[in-house]
């Protein structure tokens, strides 16, 4: 949800810093490090607006998203955030959600300002999963294709140009 008094034009695109593809290495019997995954920016042009609420997207080739990520969370302007609540749809996919405005974290976001969000994930141990399983990550769709029933990925008060932004970023 974005908050403003003003009419403005808020926009999701995948940063020129965004990693194209990775390997990542997981160990057997022992979750992984912590890994950067997906980098996209906000964009915010003509008023001042927080970002209230947003829902990562995750896809596996696995059988089940759960077997995979340990845990998500995101990086806005240097602070780290942890997801709030965590859904699976048809096994293999994940929607986590960040609830800004309910934990009083609203992001603001001011006139003319881009906004670099880092995703960050620990993977379980390999051997949950088998070698060579892909992962990727998104907000809105992954690929074209969108995911869950609700479709507002990227809730921000105020005027929202769209009504769902798509964005995302492939990691094997």
């Amino acid at each position: 949800t974005i908050e403003t008094p003003e009419d403005g034009d808020v926009s999701v695109r995948e940063s020129d810093d965004d990693l194209d593809a990775q390997i990542l290495i997981v160990d057997d019997n022992d979750d992984s490090d912590t890994y950067e995954v997906f980098r996209f920016e906000i964009n915010n042009e003509d008023a001042d607006v927080f970002l209230n609420e947003m829902t990562i997207i995750a896809s596996t080739s696995h059988s089940d998203i759960d077997d995979v990520i340990s845990d998500l969370m995101v990086e806005i302007d240097g602070e780290e955030f942890d997801y709030d609540t965590a859904s699976t749809t048809a096994g293999n996919v994940g929607e986590y959600v960040f609830e800004f405005e309910e934990n009083d974290d609203e992001i603001p976001v001011e006139e003319d300002e881009d906004i670099e969000v880092l995703v960050w994930v620990e993977f379980n141990q390999a051997s949950n999963y088998d070698e060579g399983d892909t992962i990727q990550f998104g907000i809105g769709s992954i690929d074209g294709a969108d995911y869950g029933a609700d479709t507002s990925y990227l809730e921000v008060e105020g005027q929202q140009s769209g009504d769902s932004s798509g964005v995302s970023g492939r990691q094997e």
